[in-house]
């Protein structure tokens, strides 16, 4: 019979070496990346085209990665694309400064001088954040991308469009200084007022927020769950059946939360620690 490992829960494999280093991670559906000033790694299920490995950047700002497009890496230099799994899958032109940067498997979008700026896998040539994507932005700061809606932060508050079913764009009512805009498959949250507020699907029970967060800090929505990073540690909520929302004791001071599919991955006294789904060596975390 074929071994197949679906999840390894509270494994934590850190990445000591360069554990203070760590400036940013990154989650696909399968993948895990993070980030060094100069370096960024990847694991999990790699396309053939792309490295384990990627070197000679430049302060690294953000990264971001499309399980079925590539990796993008945001430095003093620019944009990079890489591992493209095809050329097309290559991000548009920055014009001026890129203010925000937010992938999916299939649609990816940028937010820079110009406005909003999206592309997509073949496979989501027809997706509906394609299309209506807003003009006449007043002075937006934050994109973030959903399965098949987006969501933009703007000064009049969130703007978001695509597909509509669910309540997926329709953003509350009564929102006064929301920030922290995460977006994923059918739901997207924030926070506002020291408080997290969700719309969207809730099928998986990834909007029931907790009643006892406590000054949240950062809101990370996965497809059926979600994350928020406050006062006391990271709580999760929705969709655990690989264990991704079941967050372990041991945490001791995470300052960075990432949810996606089915692993999550948090910043703990600078070391990477994930749990969840291992399917593909997802959390399976590199010694050096």
């Amino acid at each position: 019979m074929k071994k197949i490992i679906f999840y390894t829960l509270f494994a934590f494999h850190t990445f000591p070496m360069f554990s203070s280093e760590i400036k940013d991670l990154a989650l696909g559906s399968h993948i895990t990346c993070f980030a060094t000033s100069e370096t960024v790694n990847c694991f999990g299920y790699l396309f053939k085209s792309m490295k384990k490995q990627y070197t000679g950047f430049k302060n690294i700002k953000k990264i971001k990665v499309s399980q079925r497009m590539g990796l993008y890496v945001w430095d003093d230099n620019g944009l990079h694309s890489l591992g493209l799994t095809k050329k097309k899958y290559k991000a548009p032109r920055v014009v001026g400064k890129l203010k925000s940067l937010s992938t999916n498997d299939f649609v990816n979008c940028l937010l820079d001088k110009e406005g909003i700026k999206c592309w997509a896998h073949e496979w989501g040539e027809k997706n509906s954040i394609l299309t209506g994507i807003p003009k006449n932005l007043q002075n937006p700061t934050e994109i973030s991308v959903g399965d098949f809606h987006a969501c933009v932060l703007e000064e009049r508050g969130v703007i978001c469009w695509g597909d509509s079913s669910s309540g997926k764009t329709k953003v509350p009512s009564g929102l006064k200084n929301p920030k922290g805009l995460s977006t994923n498959g059918y739901h997207t949250c924030v926070i506002d007022q020291n408080e997290v507020k969700c719309w969207g699907r809730n099928e998986d029970g990834q909007m029931n927020i907790p009643k006892n967060i406590k000054n949240p800090k950062m809101v990370s929505a996965g497809v059926y769950y979600t994350c928020v990073l406050d006062d006391d540690g990271v709580k999760c909520f929705g969709s655990n059946g690989m264990r991704q929302s079941g967050v372990p004791r041991t945490l001791d001071n995470p300052s960075l939360v990432k949810a996606n599919y089915e692993h999550t991955c948090v910043l703990d006294n600078g070391e990477l620690k994930c749990w969840g789904s291992n399917q593909y060596g997802q959390i399976d975390i590199p010694s050096k």
